[in-house]
């Protein structure tokens, strides 16, 4: 989470907002419009309720029941899109609202719903660069290669330069697409071992890894024997019955005989941007500028890319490499890349270059 993110949760708890207060403002525009807030209140409210339930969720079956009679809420960003959406019916002017929306919806898969959101920004300011960028990414993520050629143009037209830019984005994040899966780590030069940067998974509910988590260790393992003179990034935030991925991370390795001095811990992302975010800083602290990253599969084009934007971002030159646990069932699946995935690796690449998803409130 980012300095602003971490102030604002500081604000919600000097303020009292707690997760029912939270709750509280979640009803009906027309509730809300009676109550004696200025509408600007009433939307910068939404606006850090929807930001509470993205990072900490909730009690669903309770939101639903009292606040949100009608709508079945499919998940924690069900209640954020909500908030979005009333957000944007209070103030139907602000583009900004509707981004966040658009957001949202394609965090949750609904593609189809959010693009019309940015051609109505659009319309409503042809100028905006943000709207013209991700309606150009996702065409190029879907392979609509008309449409993604008139999103170019247009972006040229509104700021030559960042276009010129992001379009350069676009073509590595292209090419991390179609690069192929790296599953033995007999395939990797010693020149790209400076450091193995090892991405956590979800741990269950009662703090103990998962699966993919063991095999991406395992991967990290035989990496580390092979290059010993490797650091090792641990990465993962999200906690579980009181401990972090990457304290488990850290521990497993240490119980295999890896010695501790050579582990670096990152313990405060929560996904993927986040995982790129602060390894790239550890990375550039201890002067790293080559490093392979571990992770699944299905996962590892995704942090690729993303790990190359953001250190890009910060002005870092850096090359990565990956080294894939394959989480399938044959390495010719591995190889494999669909549409799902095609729109998840474009969206946190530009996420990672520096369109954030919820500009202001978090990456």
């Amino acid at each position: 989470m980012n300095n602003y993110a971490k102030n604002l949760w500081q604000r919600l708890l000097i303020r009292n907002i707690s997760l029912l207060i939270g709750l509280s403002l979640l009803v009906p525009p027309g509730i809300i419009g009676a109550a004696d807030w200025s509408t600007e209140k009433q939307v910068c409210d939404l606006q850090q309720t929807a930001i509470y339930w993205f990072w900490n969720g909730g009690d669903l079956q309770k939101a639903e029941k009292e606040f949100f009679k009608g709508i079945t809420l499919q998940g924690n960003l069900s209640v954020v899109e909500q908030c979005f959406l009333q957000a944007t019916l209070l103030a139907p002017e602000r583009t900004d609202l509707q981004f966040d929306l658009a957001s949202t919806l394609v965090l949750e898969n609904k593609l189809s719903e959010a693009l019309p959101l940015y051609n109505k920004m659009l319309v409503n300011d042809k100028h905006n660069f943000d709207a013209a960028l991700l309606l150009a990414a996702y065409d190029k993520a879907l392979q609509n290669n008309n449409e993604y050629a008139q999103n170019i143009q247009q972006l040229q037209t509104i700021d030559t330069l960042q276009a010129s830019l992001y379009q350069k984005t676009l073509e590595r994040t292209e090419a991390c697409l179609t690069m192929p899966v790296v599953l033995s780590p007999d395939s990797i030069n010693p020149g790209d071992a400076q450091a193995i940067v090892t991405l956590g998974y979800a741990l269950a509910d009662d703090g103990t890894m998962r699966p993919p988590l063991y095999g991406r260790l395992n991967v990290t393992l035989t990496l580390a024997k092979k290059f010993p003179k490797s650091k090792i990034i641990v990465s993962g935030g999200v906690p579980r019955a009181g401990v972090t991925e990457s304290f488990l991370m850290t521990e497993w390795l240490a119980s295999k005989g890896i010695d501790r001095s050579r582990i670096l811990i990152e313990d405060k992302s929560k996904d993927t941007v986040a995982n790129a975010n602060f390894s790239v800083d550890i990375l550039a602290k201890n002067n790293l500028t080559r490093a392979i990253i571990v992770s699944s599969a299905s996962h590892v084009r995704r942090a690729q890319s993303v790990f190359t934007e953001m250190a890009r971002s910060k002005g870092h030159t850096m090359t990565f490499t990956h080294c894939a646990f394959n989480d399938y069932d044959s390495s010719l699946q591995a190889q494999a890349v669909g549409i799902p995935e095609r729109i998840v690796v474009y969206r946190d690449s530009i996420r990672a270059a520096g369109l954030w998803a919820y500009p202001g409130l978090q990456q």
